[in-house]
C-alpha cells in the first residue's frame, strides 16, 4: 500500500543521515588523534635533543688533566690483553675450521673450503645492520632485472610473469642462448623469438670456435702459400727491398727450375752493386762495363722442398751445425743459402768458371747471370755438340773436378751434365750448395758417384773415357804436376781408345763394385790386415785389384810414399 512505501523511503532515508552524521564524527576523531601524535612526537624529539646537549656539556667538561698516568698505563695494559686474547681466539677458530675441513674432505673428490673470507676489519663475518629493513635489501635474492644476457645477476632466483623461476629454467636458459649465439653470427631470426637448448648451444659454440681456428690457419696458409713454388710474401718483400734500394732495377720471370730452389732473371745497377761490393771487399769482375748487368736470382724454396737427406751433405762440415734437421724449416733453407755462397767464393778466388755470388738476404741469392742478352746458357745435357767438342768437353770437365778437390778442397757431390753450363765453349759449375768438404765422411763416396755420371754420359757421347778409377785417381792424386794433367788424360783416353768389348766388360763390372767399396781418406782407416793392398771381388768371382795408394799418398808398389 501507499503507506508501506511511504514507511520504506523513511527508513531509507534515516539510515543516511545517521551514517553521515557518524562519518563526521569519525573524521573529527581522526584529526584530533593526529593532532595528539604529532604534539607528543614533537615533545618527545626535544626531550631527546635536551639529553643528548646534557651528554656533550658532560664530555666537554672532562679535562685531559684528570687523567693522571696510572690510569693510562692501566687502559693501555687492558688493551693489549683484549688484543691477545683476540689473537688467541683467532688461532683457536683457525684450527677448529682446518680439522673440520680435513674431516669432512677425506672421503670426498671435491675438496671442501670452511676458510673464511677477509673483511679486512678482523671479524669472522661482516657486520650485519640491526636495522628493521626489509631482508632483501641486504641480501636480495629475487630481482626484476630485465637484461636479456644476464637476467640474474648472480641471483639464484627471478621473478618473471608474476613467478619465481630459477636460472635453470628451460625457457630462460634458451633464450639466454639464442642471445649467445647471435655474437658468433647470423642464425637468420630474431634472436628474441628462438629458444635454442643448452646441448645444441654447446655443439654450436664449438663449431664457431673450430670455424674461427680454420680461418686463422687458413689466413697464415695464405701469407705462407708460395706462387712457383718458392715466391711467397716474405719472398716478394726481400726482392722488394733489393728493388727499392737500387740494386735492382727490375726482375723478370724464371730461367731455371730444380728440386731446391727458382733461379730468375733480372738487371742490376752497376754502380750500386760495386758500392755494395766494395763495402765487404769484394769487386764485380764482369767484362760487361754498361750502367747495368744481368743479375741471377736464386730463390729457395721455403715449402714444398723436394730435397729431404741434407743431413748428408752436412756432417763434419765444421762450418755449419751438425743439427741442421732438428732447426726450422727456413733456418735450415737459410743455412743452406749461406752454404751455396760460400762454396761459390771458394771456387771463384780458385779462378773455376762459375757465377759470382752478390748478395745474400736469407734465402734468396743474387749472382752474376751467365747467358747473353737475357738468356740463360744451356746445360750440358741440352747442348748440341759434336763428338771432338765432346772430347775436349770431358778434358775440361776432369781438369775442373781436379781443381775443385786439390785447390777449393770441395767435392760438388751432385754434379751431373744438368748442373753444367756451356757458355763461349766452357763449363761453368752451378748449384754448389750441397758441396762438402773433402775432409767430410762421405765426401770421397760423393766424388765416385760424380764420377760416374760424368764418364757416363760423356760415353754416351762416343768419347774415348778412362776408367772411373783412373778419372778418380786423376782427381785425388796430390803428386801429379800441373804440367803432367795432360799427358795423364792422353794416356787414359788413348787406352780406352783399344780396348775391346769383354775389356769393356769387365772394366764396368768393376766400376760397379768400385763405387759401392768403401774408400778410405787416410791411411788411419785402411785396416791392419789390408794395410799393404784393398780388393775387391767382383761378380764374376775373379779377384781384381783395386787399390787405395792414390788417396792416401802411398807409392804404386806400396812400398812407401809416392815421390814428389
Amino acid at each position: 500500500s501507499l503507506r508501506d512505501v511511504m514507511s520504506e523511503q523513511l527508513v531509507d532515508k534515516l539510515e543516511k543521515e545517521s551514517t553521515a552524521c557518524f562519518d563526521v564524527e569519525e573524521d573529527d576523531e581522526d584529526e584530533d588523534l593526529k593532532l595528539a601524535l604529532q604534539l607528543s612526537l614533537e615533545e618527545e624529539e626535544r626531550r631527546h635533543h635536551a639529553l643528548r646537549d646534557e651528554e656533550e656539556s658532560a664530555v666537554a667538561a672532562v679535562q685531559p688533566e684528570e687523567y693522571d698516568e696510572d690510569y693510562l698505563l692501566a687502559l693501555a695494559l687492558q688493551e693489549e690483553e683484549e688484543q691477545n686474547s683476540r689473537m688467541i681466539e683467532d688461532e683457536l677458530f683457525a684450527r677448529q675450521i682446518a680439522r673440520q675441513q680435513q674431516e669432512n674432505s677425506q672421503n670426498r673428490k671435491v675438496l671442501v673450503s670452511y676458510t673464511r673470507e677477509d673483511t679486512g676489519s678482523g671479524d669472522y663475518f661482516p657486520l650485519l645492520d640491526d636495522s628493521d629493513d626489509d631482508d632483501e635489501d641486504d641480501l636480495p635474492l629475487v630481482t626484476n632485472h630485465n637484461d636479456p644476457l644476464n637476467p640474474f645477476s648472480g641471483r639464484a632466483l627471478i621473478k618473471h610473469n608474476n613467478s619465481f623461476v630459477s636460472k635453470h629454467d628451460v625457457g630462460i636458459c634458451g633464450q639466454r642462448n639464442a642471445q649467445n649465439i647471435s655474437k658468433f653470427g647470423e642464425i637468420g631470426r630474431d634472436a628474441d623469438d628462438i629458444k635454442i637448448p643448452t646441448k645444441s648451444y654447446n655443439i654450436l659454440k664449438k663449431h664457431f670456435r673450430e670455424e674461427k681456428k680454420s680461418r686463422i690457419r687458413e689466413n697464415e696458409r695464405s701469407d705462407m702459400s708460395t706462387a712457383e713454388r718458392a715466391m711467397d710474401k716474405r719472398t716478394r718483400l726481400l726482392v722488394f727491398k733489393l728493388m727499392a734500394s737500387g740494386v735492382l732495377e727490375e726482375v723478370n720471370g724464371i730461367v731455371n727450375t730444380g728440386k731446391e730452389a727458382n733461379v730468375y732473371h733480372a738487371v742490376g745497377n752497376m754502380e750500386k752493386v760495386n758500392e755494395a761490393l766494395q763495402e765487404s771487399g769484394r769487386s764485380l769482375s764482369l767484362m760487361d762495363s754498361g750502367p747495368t748487368f744481368d743479375v741471377a736470382i736464386k730463390i729457395f724454396k721455403t715449402t714444398l722442398n723436394e730435397f729431404r737427406n741434407r743431413k748428408l751433405y752436412i756432417e763434419g762440415d765444421v762450418r755449419f751445425p751438425s743439427q741442421l734437421t732438428k732447426q726450422n724449416p727456413r733456418k735450415i733453407i737459410k743455412i743452406w743459402a749461406e752454404k751455396e755462397l760460400r762454396n761459390l767464393n771458394r771456387l771463384h778466388r780458385c779462378g773455376i768458371l762459375c757465377p759470382q755470388p752478390l748478395f745474400l738476404r736469407k734465402h734468396v741469392l743474387l749472382m752474376s747471370f751467365v747467358g747473353s742478352g737475357g738468356w740463360p746458357a744451356p746445360c750440358l745435357v741440352d747442348a748440341d755438340i759434336s763428338s771432338a767438342a765432346a772430347s775436349l768437353l770431358y778434358r775440361q770437365c776432369a781438369g775442373i773436378m781436379r781443381r775443385m778437390f786439390q785447390d777449393a778442397h770441395l767435392v760438388h757431390a751432385d754434379l751431373s751434365p744438368h748442373n753444367l753450363l756451356l757458355h763461349n765453349r766452357a763449363l761453368c759449375v752451378i748449384d754448389v750448395s750441397q758441396a762438402v768438404d773433402r775432409s767430410g765422411p762421405n765426401a770421397l763416396l760423393f766424388l765416385k758417384r760424380d764420377c760416374a755420371s760424368i764418364t757416363e754420359f760423356f760415353r754416351k757421347k762416343n768419347v774415348s773415357c778412362g776408367t772411373l778409377m783412373q778419372l778418380f785417381d786423376f782427381i785425388v792424386d796430390q803428386y801429379l804436376a800441373a804440367d803432367k794433367e795432360q799427358a795423364t788424360l792422353d794416356e787414359m783416353m788413348e787406352a780406352a781408345s783399344v780396348r775391346s768389348a769383354e775389356e769393356e766388360e769387365a772394366i764396368r763390372s768393376d766400376e760397379a763394385v768400385f763405387v759401392k767399396s768403401h774408400m778410405p781418406g787416410s791411411l788411419k782407416e785402411v785396416p791392419l790386415e789390408d794395410a799393404i793392398q784393398l780388393k775387391c771381388k767382383s761378380e764374376s768371382g775373379n779377384l781384381r785389384d783395386v787399390f787405395c795408394q792414390t788417396i792416401t799418398g802411398m807409392s804404386p808398389d806400396m812400398a812407401g810414399p809416392s815421390p814428389s
